[in-house]
This record gives C-alpha cells, sequence and structure tokens, in this order.
C-alpha cells in the first residue's frame, strides 16, 4: 500500500488515503487509483473552512480512507475506495465511497453495462436482484426498512443506482452508503447478486464470462 497525506496544523487539518501500488499491476491502474486518493485528500482539503478563534480545542479536521474490498482476477481489478471525513463542528462524520473496475490486460476503466450482453436488459435485472438480496439481508438481520418508497427509488433500474458497484468470484457488489436507502442511522448496507443468477445476461466474451466457469477465483 501507498498513501496520500497532507497535513496543515495551522487548519487542524489532518488527512491520509492509502490505495494499491502492487508493481504486478498494469501501471494505468496503478495511476488511476493514485489518483482516486489524490482526488479525496483534495477534495477534503479544499472542503475545510478557515480556523476561527471560536472552533472549539481539541478539535480537529480529519480524513482517513483506504480500500475495504479489493479483487484482482485474471480479467478484471475491482474494488472500493472508503474515508471518512469530520468536520470541526459536525454532528456526525461524513463517509464517501467511490468504486472501480479495470480490464486487467489493458488497464482501462471497465463500466457496469460491459459486463452484459448488448440487448440485456441489465438494469432491471439487477434492479430486481438487489432488492432481493437486501430484502434478505435486512430479514435476517432483524432490520426494518425506514421507508419503502425510499427503499424502491434508491433501488430503481437506473445507472445511478449501481454507480458504486464492484465485483469478486462470488459475485456483484452494489453498495449503499448512508443516506442512500433511509436515514443516516440506517448506516450503509450491500448486496450481492451471485453470478450464476446474472447467467442469462453476462456478456459471453466480456470481462464477466470468467467468472461463470468454475475455476475462477
Amino acid at each position: 500500500m501507498d498513501s496520500v497525506k497532507v497535513e496543515v496544523p495551522s487548519q487542524r487539518l489532518s488527512a491520509v488515503v492509502y490505495y494499491p501500488s502492487d508493481p504486478a499491476l498494469h501501471e494505468r491502474i496503478r495511476a488511476a487509483l493514485h489518483d482516486s486518493a489524490q482526488a479525496y485528500v483534495q477534495d477534503f482539503v479544499q472542503s475545510v473552512e478557515p480556523v476561527t478563534p471560536d472552533m472549539p480545542e481539541g478539535q480537529q479536521n480529519y480524513l482517513g480512507g483506504g480500500i475495504d474490498t479489493f479483487y484482482a482476477g485474471p480479467t478484471l481489478v475491482s474494488g472500493r475506495f472508503v474515508a471518512v471525513s469530520e468536520h470541526v463542528g459536525d454532528a456526525h462524520p461524513s463517509h464517501a465511497a467511490r468504486c472501480f473496475m479495470f480490464d486487467r490486460r489493458t488497464g482501462f476503466p471497465v463500466y457496469v453495462g460491459d459486463l452484459f450482453a448488448p440487448d440485456a436488459p441489465y438494469l432491471y435485472v439487477l434492479s430486481e436482484q438487489v432488492r432481493a438480496s437486501l430484502r434478505t439481508s435486512f430479514m435476517l438481520g432483524g432490520i426494518g426498512l425506514e421507508d419503502e418508497a425510499w427503499f424502491l427509488n434508491a433501488t430503481a433500474p437506473l445507472n445511478e443506482t449501481f454507480s458504486c458497484t464492484s465485483v469478486s468470484a462470488d459475485g456483484l457488489h452494489v453498495f449503499f452508503e448512508p443516506y442512500r436507502l433511509g436515514s443516516y442511522a440506517f448506516g450503509e448496507h450491500e448486496a450481492v447478486v451471485p453470478w450464476p443468477n446474472l447467467r442469462r445476461i453476462v456478456r459471453s466474451d466480456g470481462p464477466a464470462a470468467a467468472f461463470l466457469k468454475p475455476t475462477v477465483r
């Protein structure tokens, strides 16, 4: 792991975001991960208000982040950045996540639609599968939905629903940050759609086809 760090004592500001820098990764992937970490830090620095005499002593503007899920397989490299920031005077920390997918061989970005056949209604299939996954997770965890309409809107068959999506050998992972499915207290949630559930729409010559072969992990 490498990191992007910034310390500004006069602003009570400290920020660090870690990212993978494995030499085995394509140089384009390494550069993109570094740039994502740097963007987190730059956005945070710009968001910090100037320190004033009335700010409580002992409090600090802080950002900490890194990779919380990471997969590097024969065709894809994928995962998620997560960063938590605290600003002096805020009621609670802020949470921000960014997912990524890259072609392992070329280093170029891969988007959700690239995984599926051109004529496949993949947004509708994913929406249905994600809702089922989340409802099962809520049931097993004894979690009650705060608002059914909010849930349905947040999981609608739209590109923005899958704005933070990654892959692993287990399936497609779709992440929902706090406020996406309910209030901040409702927390963040993850839906996992197993690859066999997507077999009929996965692009046969695409980067996800390998996941339907039992030897790929």
